[in-house]
C-alpha cells in the first residue's frame, strides 16, 4: 500500500531499512501493510505512513508519598486518638472530684474533642491520586485515565475543614471557660451576684464555630481545592518523566487569610483574658496552662507555616511537616490542659501521702529522743551534789547562818 511504502521510505519507523547503522535508532520498527509501525515490547506505535514511528514511553516518577511516611502519620494519629480517649474516660470517671468539677467537665470534653478533630486532619492529608487526563504529545489529544479523583478532591477540602473546626472548637471552649471565670469573680469582687448559665457560654462557642463554618462553606462553594497533577519533567518526545500532585484552586489566599486573622484574634483575646485572670485562685483558673498551650501553638505555626510554603512542591516533605504540625498542636494542647490535673490528682496525692508518713515517723523519732533526753537529765540532776552559793542567798538567810555559827 502507499501508506506502507511511505512508512518504509520516509518515516522514522522505516529508517532501519536505509542503512545498517540505523538499526539502533529508537524510532525504528517494522512497517505493516496498513502503514503503521510494528514495535518491540515496551514501545508504542504512533502515526501512519510518513509519520509512523515507535516511541519508548518512559516510566513516570509520580512522587507519591512513601508508605513509611504514611505509616508515621497513622501512628501519630493513633497516639493522639488514644490520648484523647484516655482523657475523655478519665474525666468522665472522676467527674465528681473537686479538681474536675472546678475545671468544668463539659469544657474539658469539648477541648478534648477539638484536639481529636485537629489530629484527624492527618488522615486526608495522605490521600493522593494520579492523572485525571493524559495529553498525547504526538496528536495533542487528551485521554481520560481516572474517573475517581472526586474522592481525592474531597480529601483536599477535608483537611482545612477538620483543622479549622477542631481549632475553633478547642480554643473557643478555652476562651469561653476563662471568660466565664472572669465574669463570676469580677462581679463577686463588686459584691454583685451573677449567674452565668451554660447556655451563655455556649452562645460564644456557637458564634465562633459559626464564623468558621461560614468562611469554610464559602470556600467550598466558590473555589474549592481540587487535585491537580502537574508534569515537571518531559522526555525529548514530550512524554512525562516526572510529575507532582497537589491540592490547588484558583486563589486560596482570601479564605486562608480570613481564617488566619479570625483564629489569631481568638488566640490574642484568650491571651488577654488569661493575663487579667492570672491572680484568681488556681483551682478555678487555668490561665497559666492555657497561656502555655497558646504560646506553644504560636511557636508551631511560626516554624511550620514557612517550612510548608518552602516544601509545597515536594509532596513527601510537605506531608511530613503537616503531620508534625497537626500532631504537636493536638498533643500539646491536651497535655497542657489535662496533665497538671492528672498529676495533682494522682502523683501529687501520692507524694503528699508519703510526706505525711515521713512526717509521722519523724515525729515519733523526736518523741523518743525527747523522752530519752528527759530521763538522762533527771538522772544527772538526782546524782549531782547540792552546792550552795552564798552570793545568791537573800540577806535574811545569810544573817541567820552567821548567828548559828
Amino acid at each position: 500500500t502507499w501508506a506502507q511504502r511511505d512508512c518504509l521510505n520516509l518515516s522514522p519507523c522505516g529508517s532501519a531499512n536505509s542503512s545498517t547503522a540505523a538499526l539502533s535508532t529508537p524510532y525504528a520498527g517494522t512497517c505493516d501493510a496498513d502503514g503503521t509501525c510494528g514495535c518491540k515490547v515496551g514501545q508504542v506505535s504512533v502515526g501512519i505512513g510518513q509519520s509512523a514511528a515507535c516511541h519508548s514511553v518512559p516510566e513516570v516518577d509520580m512522587n507519591y508519598i512513601p508508605n513509611s511516611l504514611l505509616i508515621m502519620g497513622y501512628i501519630f494519629f493513633g497516639i493522639s486518638a488514644l490520648t484523647s480517649i484516655f482523657f475523655f474516660c478519665w474525666t468522665t470517671h472522676f467527674r465528681e472530684r473537686s479538681i474536675i468539677k472546678k475545671s468544668q467537665p463539659i469544657f474539658l470534653h469539648l477541648v478534648n474533642l477539638g484536639c481529636l478533630v485537629i489530629a484527624s486532619a492527618i488522615i486526608p492529608s495522605g490521600i493522593q491520586g494520579g492523572y485525571d487526563t493524559i495529553l498525547d504529545p504526538v496528536f495533542g489529544t487528551s485521554t481520560e485515565v481516572s474517573t475517581n479523583l472526586h474522592n481525592v478532591d474531597a480529601a483536599c477540602m477535608a483537611t482545612p475543614w477538620l483543622f479549622g473546626l477542631g481549632f475553633s472548637l478547642t480554643f473557643s471552649a478555652l476562651f469561653a471557660k476563662v471568660w466565664r471565670i472572669r465574669k463570676i469573680f469580677k462581679n463577686a469582687s463588686n459584691f454583685n451576684r451573677v449567674m452565668v448559665m451554660p447556655k451563655d457560654v455556649m452562645q460564644i462557642m456557637v458564634g465562633v464555630l459559626g464564623v468558621e463554618i461560614i468562611v469554610l462553606l464559602i470556600w467550598q462553594l466558590v473555589d474549592p481545592l481540587v487535585w491537580v497533577r502537574t508534569i515537571t519533567l518531559k522526555s525529548d518526545l514530550g512524554y512525562a518523566v516526572e510529575s507532582v500532585g497537589t491540592c490547588q484552586n484558583g486563589n486560596a489566599i482570601p479564605y486562608v487569610t480570613a481564617l488566619g486573622v479570625f483564629n489569631l484574634g481568638i488566640l490574642m483575646y484568650s491571651l488577654w483574658l488569661c493575663y487579667v485572670t492570672r491572680t484568681l485562685p488556681s483551682e478555678f483558673n487555668e490561665s497559666k496552662w492555657i497561656t502555655a498551650s497558646v504560646i506553644s501553638i504560636f511557636q508551631i505555626m511560626i516554624l511550620g507555616i514557612p517550612v510548608m510554603v518552602i516544601v509545597r512542591d515536594n509532596p513527601s516533605s510537605n506531608y511530613c511537616v503537616r503531620v508534625c504540625v497537626f500532631f504537636l498542636m493536638s498533643m500539646s494542647t491536651m497535655l497542657f490542659i489535662y496533665a497538671p490535673k492528672f498529676a495533682k490528682m494522682h502523683i501529687a496525692k501520692e507524694s503528699e501521702a508519703n510526706a505525711s508518713n515521713l512526717t509521722e515517723v519523724e515525729r515519733i523519732k523526736r518523741r523518743v529522743l525527747a523522752g530519752q533526753a528527759h530521763v538522762l537529765s533527771e538522772t544527772a540532776r538526782s546524782s549531782a551534789p547540792i552546792e550552795t552559793n552564798q552570793e545568791d542567798m537573800p540577806i535574811d538567810e545569810e544573817n541567820s547562818i552567821k548567828r548559828a555559827n
